[in-house]
């Protein structure tokens, strides 16, 4: 693996790199950790955490300089928002951490394209669309998940803890916060779970925002197997596909009474059932929804997401030749 000495990075260049290519700017801890990680291994730092299976990936990928100037420039945008993006990302997560080993991943989740990460998050596609809230940021999300490992993994349990330490050190060295109290102040703002059960956040203010969904997640989910269950030719003349579009035709109602929230809902809930056959439904409910909450650029992501999207659990591309591969490094 190409490796090379470790050097003081311009954070607003790098950012300004993130947002033009990624559409969202990145926060303080982003650099912090890769300070970190530079700390733990100067040669190599997206290698840093090797031992605990963590690989830096994605944006880092800007700092490291393999996504430089020539390739950001000449690759298809949409691919580029593809990058490291997993079968249930949905645009809310943007990941940063993944197990080479696995299709496990850490990320960023961010309620608005416009405002910094509320939290720090992980997936694991290949057991379902469920996201895990780890911490308010990189360093507490990394130290939930090496105290996760290491109640986990007894082999891991040495070198998981050894980082723990060096986490709470950097930490404390450099007024990083462990405590996620940003986290529970986004609990507190949640409307609904949604099948990813990391919840939604819309503005809400005198009822006005959001109204729940006719049916629970358990009876729509149920549903929406009864549907994919038919065969592809009888489907869109079946009693459950008159039932989805009445409850598409109120988010259309909830929408004209400023109910976004709504709309946004089942576009994620079908998003996360995972079955190509709801693409175009997805593209248009949450093309609207984010339109309507002006947060344009999750629209633009979950278009790119939809048109590559793989049954394979691993939505990571390579950048070879502009063209995409599920295959991974």
């Amino acid at each position: 693996m190409f490796t090379k000495k470790s050097k003081s990075i311009d954070s607003n260049q790098i950012n300004e790199k993130i947002k033009k290519h990624f559409l969202v700017s990145m926060p303080e801890d982003f650099f912090k950790f890769w300070s970190f990680c530079s700390s733990l291994n100067p040669l190599n730092p997206k290698a840093s955490l090797n031992e605990v299976d963590i690989l830096l990936v994605g944006p880092f990928d800007i700092i490291d300089g393999k996504l430089n100037d020539e390739t950001l420039d000449q690759t298809d945008p949409n691919v580029l928002l593809c990058y490291y993006r997993f079968f249930y990302d949905v645009p809310e997560l943007q990941t940063v951490l993944r197990d080479p080993k696995s299709n496990f991943h850490i990320g960023y989740f961010r309620d608005s394209p416009s405002e910094m990460p509320s939290m720090v998050v992980s997936n694991d596609p290949d057991k379902s669309c469920l996201i895990n809230p780890l911490g308010d940021n990189l360093f507490s999300g990394l130290l939930a998940h090496c105290e996760d490992l290491a109640r986990r993994k007894s082999d891991k349990k040495i070198v998981t803890e050894k980082l723990i330490g060096k986490i709470k050190s950097f930490a404390e060295k450099n007024n990083i916060s462990l405590t996620n109290d940003e986290m529970k102040r986004r609990k507190k703002k949640i409307v609904t779970k949604s099948f990813h059960g990391a919840g939604i956040v819309v503005p809400f203010e005198k009822d006005v925002g959001y109204r729940p969904l006719p049916e629970s997640d358990q009876n729509l989910r149920k549903l929406l197997k009864k549907l994919i269950d038919l065969p592809e030719e009888d489907r869109q003349r079946s009693k459950s596909y008159e039932s989805l579009k009445e409850i598409v035709n109120l988010t259309n109602l909830a929408n004209d009474e400023c109910d976004f929230g709504m709309t946004l809902e089942l576009g994620i809930d079908l998003f996360c059932f995972g079955h190509e056959f709801f693409n175009r439904l997805i593209i248009f409910l949450l093309g609207t929804a984010y339109e309507l909450l002006d947060r344009q650029e999750f629209g633009t992501i979950i278009e790119a997401h939809i048109g590559n999207r793989k049954n394979e659990k691993l939505m990571k591309f390579n950048l070879r030749n502009n063209l995409t591969s599920s295959t991974s490094s």
